[in-house]
């Protein structure tokens, strides 16, 4: 774990937050699949955890960054 944290300068914890979110984003661009779909989808059981943590990586809800042209 200190390794890793080391090697990446974040935790793992927060590596792995990242990662559910830049494949959440990923699900939202790519399929047609609802917010609720794509959180549980990514390992997230609360919708409203799913959509904070996207907030504070992202700059935007869920729900924009999945309608944006």
């Amino acid at each position: 774990s200190r390794l890793f944290q080391e090697c990446l300068s974040l935790s793992f914890g927060q590596y792995l937050k990242l990662r559910r979110i830049l494949a959440a984003m990923a699900l939202l661009l790519e399929t047609h699949q609802t917010i609720s779909e794509v959180a549980y989808a990514v390992g997230y059981n609360s919708l409203a955890s799913f959509s904070n943590t996207f907030y504070q990586l992202v700059g935007q809800r869920p729900s924009e960054f999945a309608t944006r042209e």
